[in-house]
């Protein structure tokens, strides 16, 4: 069985939580979960920046 995990947040962060949100979830290889982190467009750059 697959399962996808999707996470959301809301606009009022700052750069320093962009940071620390990614880095909480901890994601790890694993074929049956994937992940798919949501985040406002206004934050698209810097989290592409990171990585």
């Amino acid at each position: 069985m697959n399962y996808l995990i999707a996470a959301n947040w809301k606009m009022n962060c700052s750069r320093d939580f962009i940071g620390s949100y990614l880095s909480a979830l901890d994601i790890k290889d694993n074929s049956d979960v994937k992940m798919l982190i949501c985040p406002p467009d206004c934050y698209l750059g810097e989290i592409n920046s990171m990585h």
